[in-house]
């Protein structure tokens, strides 16, 4: 009877460390799918390059971001000269005739929240994560999200809460990403690739 016993608990054994192999093989096989899948966001965002239109909200605040290769131009209400030209380091209001160089303020300060290239820099650290389709959260922790921050504008956040971006996409196309800053969130929308033309604006600078 013992030995039947023992017969019958080694079956069980291997049983159990079969169906283990059997689900790891499993878990290992989704994980390395959801990996490869969640590639095309990197490499569509590497698609965007130096001339779209982004549609940024923040709390009540809207802007309207502009890009032709060295020239940007950023547009809200919110802003105390409503519209500005940034080129070559230098930023201009946007008016009639002549641009002139504008006078130092924190209209544009916020610009790192939802600079595309930061952005892009980022998404190599991304713990990806889908749970509604055509969704992906990515995770990022504060000290990478820091360094990137640094590199590109020498500054620091000063929470140190991780951040998470979600992205929003339709076949394989990203159309939103919603970054949360765990204080507060951008919502950011990208319109008009390659169908800016701006450069007459260099002709109108003072």
């Amino acid at each position: 009877m013992l030995k039947k016993l023992d017969d019958s608990t080694k079956i069980l054994l291997i049983g159990i460390i079969f169906l283990v192999m059997i689900l790891f093989v499993l878990v290992t096989s989704i994980t390395d799918r959801g990996k490869k899948d969640f590639k095309f966001i990197s490499e569509y965002l590497n698609t965007i390059g130096s001339n779209y239109s982004l549609e940024v909200k923040n709390g009540e605040n809207i802007i309207s971001y502009s890009k032709d290769d060295d020239i940007e131009v950023f547009e809200s209400e919110s802003f105390q000269n409503k519209k500005y030209v940034r080129y070559n380091g230098k930023t201009y209001l946007f008016g009639i005739g002549k641009l002139k160089e504008s006078q130092t303020n924190n209209d544009l300060n916020n610009k790192c929240y939802y600079d595309m290239e930061l952005i892009k820099k980022l998404t190599k650290y991304c713990k990806y994560k889908s749970v509604i389709p055509g969704t992906v959260s990515c995770k990022i922790s504060n000290k990478n999200y820091n360094n990137e921050l640094q590199s590109l504008y020498g500054i620091s956040r000063q929470n140190d809460k991780d951040i998470v971006i979600n992205f929003f996409y339709s076949d394989k196309n990203i159309k939103k990403i919603v970054i949360d800053y765990y204080d507060e969130s951008y919502y950011i929308e990208i319109t008009n690739l390659n169908k800016n033309d701006y450069k007459g604006i260099v002709n109108s600078i003072k």
